[in-house]
């Protein structure tokens, strides 16, 4: 019967997958900073435990934005084809969510639960990856040539990163950006034009200024010409 058992290997034990999930795991510490998430951390625990690869640690500021973290990461690991494996104390008014990407397991506490447990102390032992070195890497999973503008995975990515500098841009509009963040649903194309035309109006309401002007100051901000 032994024979008939077969085993699927566990992706971040295979070499040829751990650029793969460094890259993910410096994206994810990119998107807690993006939404406001302080000291952020990639250990990597590659040779330390057999269990995972990765932690992402990083303090968050509030429940609501611990929650937002969460979610975004999730959301951006699902649309590159990696599901979570699960999530613990993000339903209920836990200060820790973790997030189970398997090889990768995902950190936001907030800045009382960081102290009391201690991860950063308790893997002292393990390299801290310099994420943000690695995530302005573009040539690292994308082929050479002669175009300079990033190339996205499988074509989508696009939309994350417009999010990405769209959530930088907030900072020099708005006095709190959590505030804008609520009102927005997300855009569901990757074409800017959507993209914009669904941020206008709320951030209007926020910033107090005419919805007809906030496209012209986000593409000067956001700077996308370099890349759509």
């Amino acid at each position: 019967m032994a024979d008939d058992v077969t085993s699927t290997p566990v992706e971040g034990t295979d070499a040829t997958n751990r650029p793969t999930r460094h890259r993910q795991a410096c994206q994810a510490a990119r998107i807690a900073d993006d939404y406001r998430s302080r000291d952020v951390v990639v250990l990597a625990l590659t040779g330390i435990t057999p269990i995972v690869d990765y932690f992402v640690v990083a303090t968050g500021t509030s429940q609501r934005q611990i929650h937002a973290v969460a979610d975004e990461i999730s959301r951006v690991f699902k649309e590159d084809g990696d599901p979570r494996l699960g999530i613990g104390g993000h339903d209920n008014d836990s200060n820790w969510t973790l997030i189970d990407f398997g090889d990768i397991v995902v950190h936001v506490q907030d800045a009382e639960a960081r102290t009391l447990y201690d991860l950063d102390g308790l893997w002292a032992d393990a390299p801290r990856v310099d994420w943000q070195v690695a995530t302005t890497d573009t040539t690292a999973d994308t082929p050479q040539n002669s175009d300079s503008r990033p190339r996205f995975r499988h074509g989508m990515n696009l939309l994350a990163e417009l999010r990405r500098r769209f959530h930088q841009a907030l900072d020099g509009i708005c006095d709190d950006p959590s505030e804008y963040t609520s009102m927005v649903r997300p855009a569901q194309d990757a074409r800017f034009g959507d993209f914009q035309a669904n941020c206008a109006m709320p951030l209007g309401k926020v910033t107090g200024k005419n919805p007809r002007e906030v496209p012209g100051e986000l593409v000067e901000r956001l700077d996308v010409s370099k890349f759509v």
